[in-house]
C-alpha cells in the first residue's frame, strides 16, 4: 500500500455540539450529545461517564428521520490489554510517495480529501472527511460488473444511476463511467451522500465498441 498525502479537516465550522443530559445504557451513566448542522441534528451520541467510549450512536438523514443507529450490547472496559492484543495480528508496510494523479476533487460538498492510498493491483482510495462523516472513494480500473461487486439495489441520485449498498455501519455506492469504476464507502447521510456525488464523476455507460467486448471477452 502506498501512503501520498495526509492532512486535517476540522468540523467545528460544520457542526455544533450540545449537551442534552444524561441516560443509563448497559446498567451505566452516559453523558448524551447532539451534533447539529445548523438547526438540523445530525448524530446523537450517549458516551460512557467513566471511559468516553461510545455506548450508543444515532445519524439522521436531512428530514430529522434516524438513518442508522448503533448500540453496544456488551461493554467490558477493563479487558486487558494483552487481550486485545490477541485479537488480530498482521503486518502491512507503508511507503511515501507523493507521486500519483488524482482525477478527484480536493472538495465535495463540504468534504475535504485528505487521504490518497494506492493499494494492491494499482487501485487508488482517496479518503475524504468533514470531520464529523467520511468516506474513501475507491477507484478501479476499467468499466466492472457493479453487481459482482456488490449485492444491492440500483437508484436514481443526483440525477443519475447507482448500485447502493446500506450495511449496519457504512453505506456502498458503486457506479462506472466510460473508463474506470467507483465504489464509494462511507457513514455519511443520504442528502450529504446525493451532495457528494452531484460532485464527484458521473456515471456514464461505456461506448459500443467496449460493451461489444465486454460482452464476448468479459
Amino acid at each position: 500500500m502506498t501512503f501520498v498525502q495526509w492532512a486535517d479537516h476540522d468540523a467545528g465550522a460544520r457542526y455544533e455540539v450540545v449537551a442534552g443530559g444524561e441516560e443509563r445504557h448497559l446498567g451505566r451513566f452516559a453523558d448524551v450529545f447532539g451534533i447539529y448542522e445548523g438547526d438540523r441534528l445530525r448524530m446523537e451520541l450517549l458516551l460512557d461517564r467513566q471511559t468516553g467510549a461510545p455506548l450508543v450512536s444515532r445519524i439522521y438523514d436531512g428530514d430529522g428521520r434516524i438513518f442508522r443507529s448503533a448500540t453496544m450490547v456488551d461493554f467490558r472496559p477493563y479487558a486487558s490489554a494483552a487481550k486485545l492484543a490477541d485479537a488480530g495480528d498482521g503486518e502491512f508496510e507503508v511507503i511515501v510517495s507523493g507521486d500519483v494523479e488524482v482525477d478527484l476533487p480536493d472538495l465535495a460538498a463540504g468534504y475535504r480529501r485528505t487521504d490518497v492510498y494506492v493499494g494492491p493491483e494499482g487501485v487508488l482510495q482517496a479518503y475524504y472527511t468533514d470531520g464529523l462523516f467520511s468516506f474513501s472513494v475507491f477507484v478501479l480500473d476499467g468499466v466492472r460488473r457493479l453487481e459482482d461487486l456488490a449485492v444491492g439495489r440500483f437508484v436514481d441520485l443526483a440525477g443519475a444511476r447507482y448500485l447502493v449498498r446500506v450495511e449496519a455501519t457504512e453505506l456502498w455506492t458503486l457506479w462506472n463511467d466510460a473508463t474506470a469504476t467507483y465504489v464509494l464507502v462511507g457513514d455519511l447521510p443520504p442528502d450529504h451522500l446525493e451532495a457528494v456525488l452531484a460532485e464527484l464523476p458521473r456515471p456514464e455507460r461505456p461506448g459500443f465498441l467496449a460493451r461489444l467486448w465486454r460482452r464476448f471477452f468479459g
